[in-house]
Order: structure tokens, then C-alpha cells, then sequence
């Protein structure tokens, strides 16, 4: 068997997607988490302008066409609305 060594952050990143994911099976949001240690990352999405040093990426897929009828206020709405259910998931990690 190929061991592997995971940085902590990743790990706590994918606990806490699958927490995410097991509060919720049949009505959860796709969404992808990764830890910038070094800025590297957002570097290459973002550009050279922008800092993501020891940030939080997030990403989310609309699989279930969640927000594909919504537009203006109203998708910003319940975007929000679903990335604080997140954030309660992320918050202990975050803040260390």
C-alpha cells in the first residue's frame, strides 16, 4: 500500500466537506475547499494580482440547477444563504 502524507488543512478541509455533505446527503451543494499556503494557487486562477496567502478557496458547482433561475438579489440571496451553511462547517478551521 502507497502511504501518503496529507498537510493538516487539507484534511480538515475534507472532514469538513464530508460533514457538509452527511448533514445533508440528498440536498447538499458540490463544493470543492483547498487550503493557499503559499499563494501559489490563487497566483495561477486569479492572477498576479491577487494575495491568497493561507486562504480558503471555494468553489461550488450548480449540479441541481439550484441557482439557474435565479438572477439579481435574489441569487445573491441564497448564494449567501448556503455559503453561511458552509461557513458553520468551516468556522472552527478558519479561525485557527
Amino acid at each position: 500500500m502507497n502511504e501518503r502524507t496529507v498537510p493538516l488543512m487539507d484534511f480538515k478541509l475534507l472532514e469538513a466537506r464530508v460533514d457538509f455533505i452527511m448533514s445533508n446527503p440528498t440536498n447538499f451543494t458540490d463544493i470543492h475547499m483547498i487550503y493557499d499556503q503559499n499563494g501559489d494557487i490563487g497566483k495561477q486562477i486569479l492572477g498576479e494580482g491577487f494575495d491568497t496567502t493561507g486562504m480558503i478557496g471555494i468553489s461550488f458547482t450548480d449540479k441541481r440547477g439550484i441557482f439557474s433561475n435565479l438572477a439579481g438579489i435574489a441569487l445573491k440571496e441564497e448564494f449567501k444563504k448556503r455559503l453561511d451553511v458552509f461557513y458553520s462547517f468551516i468556522k472552527k478551521i478558519a479561525l485557527t
